[in-house]
């Protein structure tokens, strides 16, 4: 099922031929532990391969998979690949730097006239991105993926569904709901990300953040099938944060506001405690000068404090942006690289 966001979309003259030869589709995939699936993953990439090429598409194919500093033997499997396919290439960071990361190194190497990103771990399903150079190839430049359905936790479906609305809501550009990294990308649209000067990514922000004709099509998530889940809590809280804080200066004004209403209200409280202390009126069975204060005066001490605190960190987490960014240190290093990397 397809899905349209009008505000998105555009018609457009600009046709990409499928059957030509000079054509070429990169496929990235980042893959961190996965050595449990690579194998699967690897033969539903040749048979959405052949399938393409069942329907007369002559283009040619290259698949970058990024390897994020491994140490369950996915390497040795990966490279197994490029020895037996020549489509296949491996990009070996020194570490594991992150999957936003891992992801930017494999759109730097891709060398496709169309670049698609999908997870290694079989929850974005391969078969779909022919659907993608479908829309590609009649002019939009970025097709992406709208989870519809996905499967797993309901803890974990909750907190995902509450990120993106959050987030549209926060952010100072228009993101689609429930959309991850799986999409295809224009090549043109690639050279502006990895032009980009940030450190600290959120891949699919800056995907809507450069604008262009965007088309989602709508698709159920399955399951794991293999290993388990890689980005833990802390790493979604941490991959939130990047997404909140560096495409929003919303939480800034909702620190400030939340100063200002304190404040205010603790000016109020100040006046209301003075007219009852000057004029003996009793509040709630007690004049003010008959009560020490120490609850009231706790509490406020501990709600104002807080606030303060809250605000304190928001400030902190945009400084923590800054600092690192600062810093220019590039967002990841690569050890090797195993294949040709050239369509």
């Amino acid at each position: 099922m397809e899905t349209i966001n009008n505000k998105r979309i555009e018609s457009t003259n600009i046709k990409r031929n499928l059957r030509s030869e000079k054509e070429c589709v990169t496929i990235v995939a980042p893959v961190y532990n996965e050595k449990e699936g690579l194998y699967t993953l690897r033969e539903s990439l040749v048979n959405t391969i052949e399938d393409w090429k069942t329907r007369g598409w002559g283009f040619g194919v290259e698949i970058i998979l990024v390897n994020d500093g491994s140490t369950d033997g996915s390497k040795d499997i990966m490279n197994s690949f490029v020895r037996e396919d020549p489509r296949f290439n491996v990009i070996h960071l020194s570490r594991n730097f992150g999957h936003q990361e891992a992801l930017s190194a494999g759109l730097l190497y891709a060398s496709g006239s169309c670049v698609a990103v999908l997870d290694a771990d079989m929850q974005d399903p391969p078969e779909l991105i022919g659907e993608f150079l479908e829309k590609w190839s009649s002019g939009i430049d970025i097709v992406y993926g709208i989870r519809k359905r996905r499967k797993g936790r309901i803890i974990k479906r909750i907190f995902y569904s509450l990120f993106y609305r959050i987030y549209k809501l926060l952010a100072s550009i228009d993101i689609p709901l429930d959309s991850g990294d799986f999409c295809l990308m224009d090549r043109k649209v690639v050279n502006v990300l990895n032009g980009l000067p940030e450190k600290i990514r959120f891949v699919r922000g800056l995907r809507s953040w450069t604008g262009f004709k965007q088309f989602g099509i709508e698709y159920e998530r399955p399951g794991r099938k293999h290993g388990d889940a890689k980005y833990t809590f802390a790493k979604l809280v941490r991959l939130a944060f990047t997404g909140f804080f560096g495409f929003s200066t919303v939480p800034l004004r909702v620190a400030t506001a939340i100063g200002f209403c304190s404040m205010f209200f603790g000016f109020a409280f100040a006046i209301f405690i003075i007219i009852l202390y000057f004029y003996d009126i009793k509040f709630f069975g007690h004049n003010p000068a008959d009560v020490a204060g120490f609850t009231s005066l706790f509490a406020g001490l501990m709600i104002f404090s807080g606030f303060q605190l809250l605000a304190l960190g928001v400030i902190g987490e945009y400084i923590g942006i800054l600092f690192l960014e600062t810093k220019n240190r590039p967002a990841f290093v690569v050890d090797s690289i195993t294949g040709n990397l050239k369509c």
